[in-house]
């Protein structure tokens, strides 16, 4: 039973310019992305120093020792009291 069945692949997903629903002909396409195009690039120039750096949110704190590493470590002189 199992044998005989074939099976199927998933379909794929197109985006919306390439499946051709936005433009009247290729023409138009190809005129619009060198537009869109020419466009990220002139705000890249404008803003390209600062678009790369590191914000806020992305400073990171070392945990150099996490809690998981301590566990169960006691050092020489450490069983008297607790």
């Amino acid at each position: 039973m199992r044998e005989a069945s074939t099976s199927r692949a998933r379909s794929q997903s197109v985006p919306r310019d390439e499946a051709g629903h936005a433009y009247k002909d290729k023409e138009q396409q190809i005129k619009a992305k060198k537009i869109a195009q020419k466009k990220v690039n002139k705000l890249m120039k404008v803003k390209g120093k600062h678009t790369a750096k590191k914000g806020e949110g992305d400073r990171h704190i070392p945990n150099l020792m996490p809690k998981h590493l301590f566990t169960g470590k006691r050092g020489i002189g450490k069983t008297d009291r607790r």
